[in-house]
C-alpha cells in the first residue's frame, strides 16, 4: 500500500512524501518535489515490492514442502546425513556443497602448491579427523537401520581393523565416531524439525573397562633412539622435527598449540603467551619456558623463513604432523608411543623437577582445569622417587 502525504515548507513549495508498505517487506519512504514524481515512484516500488513478497511465499512454501517426515528423516542415508554435518548441505540450484576455504595454515608457498589446505570443516575439532574412516566403513545403511545391533557390528568391524599406527582402533576412538555420527543426525533433526530422534549411537556394547586413562611414557632407550634418529637428518625439516620433540618435553604443550605457534606469542622473554584460538579449552594460557627452552627457540629462530608468523613453518595440518609421528615410530621400531604421550611425559617430568615447583602452577601452565586431570597425565616411575628428599629446595 502507497501513501502520498504533503510536506509544507516555510519559505518553500510543498515536497511531496511517499510511503510504500507491503506486508512482509521493509518500508521505503522518499521525498519528491512534486505529487507526479511521488506517484511514479510508488507505483514502481509497490509492484516491485509485491513481486518480492510472491517470490518469498512461494520459495518458503517450496522449503516447507521440502522438509522430511518422520519416515523420510529415518530413511536418509547416514552417509548423506554425515556428510552435510561435514562440508554442508547439497545447494539445491547447483546440485554441488559449498566451498569453504580454510584460513591461512603454516606451510610455504610451494607446499601450499603441491598440496591446498583442506576446507574448513563446521564441526568440533574432535570431528574433524574421523569423519574419512567413518564415512569409509559406514556403507549404505540409513538413520533407522542403524541400531544397537548395527552399533555393535560396527564397533566388533572398527576393533578388528587398524588404524594408521598399526594398532586396531581403540574404544575411544570409535567412540569418537559414535558421536559423530549422533551429532550429524541431531543437526539433521534440528533442520527437519522433527523432536527427539531414536537414535542408538551409544557405547552399550562396549566392555566395561574401557575407558582406562593412558599411562604410555617414554620408555628406557627411547629418548635416545629418538633423538639419534631425528639428528641424523640433517635437512631443515629435520632440525624442526628436533626442536618440536624438544620443545614439546620442556613445555608439555599441546601438538595443536605447537604447530599453530607463532613468534609474537613469544614477545615477553621467558614467557609463552598461547592464544585462546589456539588452545583446546579455547582459553589464554601463560607458559613459562625452561632455559632449555629458550636455547631451542634461539635455534629455530635461526631457521626462520622470513613472511612467515610460524614457528615450525614446514609443518602442515595439525593431524599430517601426528600421522607423521607416528609413522617416524613405526619405521625406527618404536610402537605405540603417540605424540600426545610426550605430554604425559612432559607433565610427569615436571612434577618431581628439582625446582619443586607447586602443583597448581604446573595445572595452570599445561591447561588443565582440575588438580584431578593433572593426577591422570601423571605416571611417576620408580626411579622418580629414588634420592627425592635429597633435591634442594628452591629457598633452602
Amino acid at each position: 500500500m502507497a501513501c502520498i502525504t504533503e510536506r509544507r515548507r516555510a519559505g518553500k513549495p510543498s515536497a511531496w512524501q511517499a510511503v510504500i508498505r507491503v506486508t512482509g517487506q521493509p518500508a521505503v519512504v522518499r521525498t519528491f518535489d512534486t505529487a507526479a514524481e511521488a506517484e511514479k515512484f510508488a507505483c514502481a516500488i509497490e509492484a516491485s515490492l509485491r513481486q518480492k513478497k510472491k517470490a518469498d511465499t512461494a520459495a518458503l512454501n517450496k522449503l516447507r514442502r521440502a522438509q522430511p517426515s518422520y519416515a523420510q528423516f529415518y530413511e536418509r542415508r547416514l552417509r548423506d546425513v554425515i556428510e552435510d554435518f561435514a562440508f554442508g548441505p547439497v545447494d539445491p540450484t547447483t546440485g554441488k556443497r559449498p566451498v569453504i576455504v580454510s584460513p591461512p595454515r603454516a606451510i610455504s608457498a610451494s607446499m601450499a602448491k603441491r598440496r591446498p589446505p583442506p576446507p574448513h570443516l563446521p564441526m568440533i575439532g574432535r570431528h574433524r579427523d574421523c569423519v574419512a574412516t567413518v564415512l569409509k566403513n559406514i556403507g549404505d545403511v540409513t538413520v533407522g537401520e542403524a541400531k544397537g545391533s548395527w552399533v555393535t557390528r560396527y564397533v566388533d568391524k572398527m576393533r578388528q581393523k587398524k588404524s594408521i599406527r598399526g594398532t586396531p582402533h581403540s574404544y575411544m576412538n570409535i567412540e569418537r565416531h559414535l558421536h559423530l555420527m549422533r551429532e550429524a543426525c541431531l543437526a539433521a533433526a534440528l533442520r527437519a524439525d522433527i523432536d527427539d530422534p531414536k537414535l542408538y549411537f551409544n557405547t552399550k556394547s562396549f566392555p566395561k573397562s574401557w575407558k582406562v586413562s593412558r599411562e604410555r611414557r617414554l620408555d628406557f632407550g627411547e629418548h635416545q633412539k629418538i633423538m639419534e634418529t631425528l639428528n641424523s637428518d640433517r635437512t631443515v625439516k629435520g632440525r624442526l622435527w628436533r626442536c618440536l620433540y624438544r620443545l614439546t618435553l620442556e613445555t608439555g604443550a599441546r601438538l595443536q598449540e605447537l604447530v599453530l605457534a607463532e613468534w609474537g606469542e613469544f614477545s615477553y622473554h621467558g614467557v609463552w603467551v598461547i592464544p585462546a584460538s589456539h588452545t583446546k579449552k579455547s582459553t589464554t594460557r601463560k607458559v613459562s619456558l625452561s632455559p632449555r627452552a629458550r636455547r631451542i627457540l634461539n635455534l629455530l629462530r635461526g631457521i626462520s623463513v622470513k613472511g612467515s608468523t610460524f614457528v615450525f613453518h614446514l609443518f602442515g595440518t595439525v593431524s599430517s604432523v601426528s600421522k607423521s609421528w607416528a609413522f617416524r615410530m613405526k619405521k625406527i621400531g618404536i610402537f605405540d608411543l603417540r605424540f600426545h604421550d610426550l605430554r604425559h611425559e612432559a607433565i610427569s617430568r615436571m612434577m618431581v623437577h628439582p625446582a619443586n615447583i607447586r602443583s597448581e602452577t604446573i595445572q595452570t601452565m599445561v591447561g588443565h582445569r582440575s588438580a584431578e586431570m593433572t593426577a591422570r597425565y601423571t605416571h611417576l616411575r620408580l626411579d622418580d622417587f629414588v634420592g627425592l628428599f635429597d633435591k634442594p629446595a628452591p629457598n633452602a
